[in-house]
């Protein structure tokens, strides 16, 4: 368990808000807004001595090398055994995604009734709405830990 972890962190904040002004009798303002910043990060960890890279340098004898898809097949010789192309390391993975977003919305609304029988009722609005998405990602490969870095 100690050679092959994930390490996961989330951030999360949203924030809502909104007004509403009388301006005269009938009239009325509205303002909305909501603002929201996520990020999420994997980290995976897989060091030298875990079972994954191990796989990647398992070549004991003929029959375990020719089975093993993690090693490298040279298609100029066809007929050779498959060989090593990670010696040493381990990988070290990670992947972040972020997302900001905004929402603004402003309206108008007249609402008047005229006796009885007529009534009206009139509404403008004006929204404007904003994502922004990013991902990235890292693959490490034949990353050393114990060089330094843990």
């Amino acid at each position: 368990m100690n050679n092959n972890y994930l390490e996961l962190k989330s951030y999360e904040m949203q924030v809502r808000g909104g007004l509403k002004y009388k301006i005269i009798p009938g009239l009325n303002y509205s303002f909305d807004a909501a603002y929201r910043f996520a990020n999420t990060r994997r980290q995976h960890y897989i060091k030298e001595n875990s079972n994954m890279a191990e796989a990647f340098r398992a070549n004991g004898d003929a029959t375990i090398a020719a089975g093993n898809i993690q090693l490298y097949k040279d298609p100029d010789f066809p007929n050779s055994l498959p060989v090593v192309v990670l010696p040493e390391g381990g990988f070290f993975n990670t992947n972040d995604n972020s997302l900001k977003n905004y929402y603004v919305r402003n309206s108008l609304e007249y609402d008047k009734r005229f006796g009885e029988d007529h009534w009206i009722n009139l509404l403008g609005m004006m929204e404007i709405r904003y994502t922004d998405r990013q991902n990235s990602n890292f693959q490490g490969i034949a990353y050393q830990y114990e060089n330094g870095d843990s």
